[in-house]
């Protein structure tokens, strides 16, 4: 797999990295659509764990038995540039600002997930320097970022149920079926 990642700034040795996968080999939710509670389509027990974001008016729900599959989810909710993440192997749920201050002035990322795991968590990288970030901590561990980190943003993680008596106009991540990973036509 190549990698541009400027390996020459770091926080962390190397030797705490394990490989788990190839580079994107598990893919994101870079353009997720959502459904409403009543939408024909809506198959979701009520139960069922999903993080749960809420900015600017607009409320979220992103079911874990989706995010086990696809681990990150680039989106926009509220205006805000958010990046929800989801590592299955540490059961970490955690949503964080994609929006950075460089020297060079704003910059949002997109992220993907490595392949890699730190302390057995999901390091995922931004596809625009591919520096390595670490789940948990929301941190540069790798590349040109290396020691930067991102804003975290609140979130909750509940059932699905209690997510639509909060926000009963809220939306929930459509079915796989109704979902693509590369559509461009938005939410």
């Amino acid at each position: 797999y190549s990698w541009k990642t400027d390996t020459a700034k770091h926080t962390y040795e190397f030797k705490e990295l394990t490989i788990a996968a190839g580079k994107d080999a598990i893919p994101t939710l870079d353009f997720p659509r959502f459904i409403l509670k009543n939408d024909p389509s809506y198959n979701f027990y009520a139960h069922e764990p999903a993080i749960v974001v809420s900015f600017g008016g607009e409320a979220r729900a992103y079911p874990l038995s989706i995010l086990t599959l696809f681990e990150l989810s680039n989106d926009t909710v509220g205006g805000k540039n958010i990046m929800v993440s989801y590592c299955p192997m540490c059961n970490s749920a955690l949503v964080f600002n994609r929006d950075i201050t460089t020297p060079m002035g704003e910059k949002t990322l997109r992220f993907g997930v490595s392949g890699l795991l730190i302390h057995n968590d999901m390091v995922m990288y931004d596809k625009e320097t591919e520096t390595w970030w670490g789940q948990l901590t929301g941190e540069g561990i790798a590349g040109e970022h290396s020691g930067v980190a991102l804003k975290m943003m609140r979130a909750l993680l509940i059932s699905v149920e209690d997510f639509f008596d909060r926000y009963p106009n809220g939306k929930i991540l459509a079915p796989l079926n109704l979902n693509s990973m590369t559509k461009k036509d938005g939410h």
